[in-house]
């Protein structure tokens, strides 16, 4: 141990000096590890992990990343309870004022988007109780495939353990659309309530003509109350999850029950099938006096398909486009963040989602496929619905194909098709259909399917090609699905942002700290490379210096500039002619704005600063900032030694 005093004259003098050590020695580079000094990271490593944590990586894979930036974990020059406290600190600074951090992030959200809105509701102690927000994009979504809405409020991954809820939906691609969030409170009548008010009045007012929710009884009552005109159907696949759950050993392969289950759910396409069917299955495996059958079979009208065989749902049943947005939002949400973090980052999945849609309808556009061959009204299909879409109408086609020609019940208005293998079907599979024709182009299946998907079925496609059509009716071709539902909001006449591209700091200083070991590695190889090397790098580090300077005062080298002569200050006086010869009558010469510091200044930066004149006659030094050049310099650098080595 050594102990220092200052002295009279402002030195210093050793007072206490003891060789031995007061403790025993570390072992190891682990227990090395464990002292304060090895506990210190470095900025541009905080920031590393700060980006990391923005993008939902766990501690233990930050941990392995820097482990391989390093080369391996055993280098790294810090242990991972300082890591995790660095991550502890992330955190408490995203939680540090979080509303007006929110509030803040819904303003700058604003400045970008002027058509993105958000509401949020108070308590009587001023505390935002729900909050929901959408964007310009996800407005005119909903314009165009807003009919069928589905909300779900499963997730609960954020700080104040507050339900988060997504209203979405499905394009003329299939895929999954957000049309808003929204963070709830609590899961009440009254919450509701406020949820689908405030929703359609952002969307402009316009109420979907059915939502798919889960059974929660508060949702049935809201919906029932804010949106008497919507259709509310209960998701199916809650339903055989309640069924498994309630009926346990009865509900598996072994019993049959699942597969019959299924069948009754599924394929019945009258009220008066399901009923029939739904009584037989009950008998069969005793379940006459089982309490969930019957309260399945008294709220039938919320899940049967048969009492939604003629309402339009966009062909889903069930809330799993919700489930897999929550999936996605997984990945992007850390768990217990705070809310402008949750918002952040479920900006990110909205932003997946709108590429994933713009990806698909660049294909539309530019990726013709021609087929060769096929009915006149399958051409006509595949100029007007999307790929996606036609690949559902081919599947149809094909399955209509497997009937065999109409017969004519009714002159020219009830047809009846039958399946061309029936004796091979099951016993509880339909074979014969029928098939009423309106107006000569209004088609009515028995299946209805054209009611609940907006396609027509196979039966409808066999019989008009029997009866000669080569088009689908405007009656039955639904906007939604085609490839012009676009067209009713207008030309997109917006541009690219001129947002400036900018590396985070870290970033730079790491790119330009990778090149100088390069440089030194080049000049270790022998001793006249390192003198070749030293010499290269101090002409090459003036005409950095001279194109910072040049970029504070707003102007802009010739790339001639860049590459001045080898000899000297010769080479170095042409450079400068030419800048000034550029810059034309505002010419400003290097020996104004390029001073050296004076002898003895410990200045890292190499030894010139830029002068910024001002009107009042002041003079402000500015320095060159680290990292400004960036890729350039790293370059030029390269490129410039290796020239002189080889």
């Amino acid at each position: 141990m050594i102990r220092l005093h200052r002295s009279d004259d402002d030195g210093w003098f050793v007072e206490t000096n003891r060789p031995d050590h007061n403790h025993l020695l570390s072992d190891n580079c682990g227990e090395k590890m464990q002292w304060n000094s090895h506990k210190k990271i470095d900025q541009a490593t905080k920031d590393t992990v700060c980006y990391l944590r923005e993008n939902n990586v766990s501690l233990s894979k930050v941990h392995c990343i820097l482990g391989s930036m390093h080369k391996s974990g055993d280098r790294l020059p810090f242990t991972k309870k300082s890591l995790r406290t660095i991550c502890q600190q992330i955190a408490f600074d995203q939680k540090d004022d979080d509303i007006k951090k929110t509030i803040d992030l819904f303003r700058s959200m604003r400045s970008t988007d002027l058509d993105f809105a958000f509401r949020f509701d108070l308590d009587p102690e001023g505390r935002i109780k729900n909050l929901i927000w959408t964007s310009r994009r996800s407005r005119q979504q909903y314009t165009c495939f807003g009919d069928v809405v589905v909300f779900d409020t499963s997730y609960t991954t954020n700080l104040y353990k507050m339900p988060f809820g997504l209203f979405v939906g499905v394009n003329n691609h299939f895929q999954t659309v957000i049309y808003a969030g929204i963070l709830m409170s609590e899961e009440t009548i009254e919450g509701f309530n406020w949820a689908y008010k405030e929703f359609v009045s952002l969307m402009g007012g316009k109420a979907p003509l059915t939502m798919l929710t889960n059974q929660c009884r508060a949702m049935e009552v809201a919906i029932g109350m804010t949106l008497p005109g919507t259709v509310h159907r209960w998701c199916k696949w809650h339903v055989f999850r309640k069924a498994k759950e309630e009926l346990g050993g009865i509900f598996s392969k072994k019993t049959g029950f699942k597969d019959a289950f299924n069948n009754v759910v599924n394929e019945m396409l009258t009220i008066d099938e399901f009923e029939k069917a739904w009584g037989r299955l009950i008998e069969d495996f005793g379940l006459v006096e089982n309490s969930f059958m019957i309260r399945a079979f008294e709220a039938r009208h919320k899940w049967a398909k048969p009492y939604f065989k003629d309402k339009y749902c966009a062909r889903m049943t069930s809330t799993q486009r919700v489930e897999s947005a929550n999936h996605m939002l997984k990945t992007y949400v850390p768990r217990n963040s705070s809310m402008n973090k949750f918002v952040s980052q479920c900006n990110k999945l909205l932003k997946d989602r709108n590429e994933a849609e713009d990806s698909e309808e660049h294909k539309n556009k530019q990726c013709n496929c021609k087929e060769r061959g096929g009915w006149p009204i399958e051409k006509h299909a595949r100029r007007i619905y999307t790929r996606a879409v036609m690949k559902h109408f081919k599947a149809e086609l094909e399955r209509g194909q497997n009937f065999n020609p109409p017969k004519e019940l009714e002159a020219r208005s009830l047809y009846e098709l039958e399946h061309s293998y029936a004796h091979l079907r099951p016993s509880w599979a339909r074979t014969t259909f029928r098939v009423r024709v309106e107006e000569g182009e209004r088609f009515q299946c028995d299946c209805g399917l054209f009611g609940h998907f907006g396609i027509m079925c196979g039966h409808v496609i066999r019989l008009m090609i029997h009866l000669g059509l080569n088009q689908i009716p405007d009656f039955h071709i639904m906007k939604q699905w085609t490839k012009s539902v676009r067209d009713i909001l207008g030309p997109n006449v917006e541009g690219p942002s001129d947002t400036e591209v900018s590396l985070p700091k870290s970033f730079r200083h790491n790119i330009m700290y990778v090149s100088a070991l390069e440089l030194v590695k080049m000049g270790d190889l022998a001793e006249s490379r390192s003198a070749k090397v030293t010499q290269v790098t101090t002409r090459t580090t003036r005409t950095a210096l001279e194109m910072v300077a040049t970029a504070t005062l707003g102007k802009q080298l010739l790339p001639s500039t860049l590459f001045a002569p080898d000899e000297g200050a010769a080479g170095h006086a042409v450079g400068e002619e030419q800048v000034a010869e550029n810059m034309g009558a505002g010419a400003v010469d290097f020996a104004d704005v390029m001073v050296p510091l004076e002898d003895g200044d410990s200045s890292s930066e190499a030894g010139y600063q830029a002068i910024d004149e001002h009107e009042d006659g002041d003079d402000e030094v500015v320095g060159p900032r680290r990292g400004f050049i960036g890729d350039g310099v790293r370059n030029l650098m390269q490129r410039q030694v290796r020239a002189r080595l080889v």
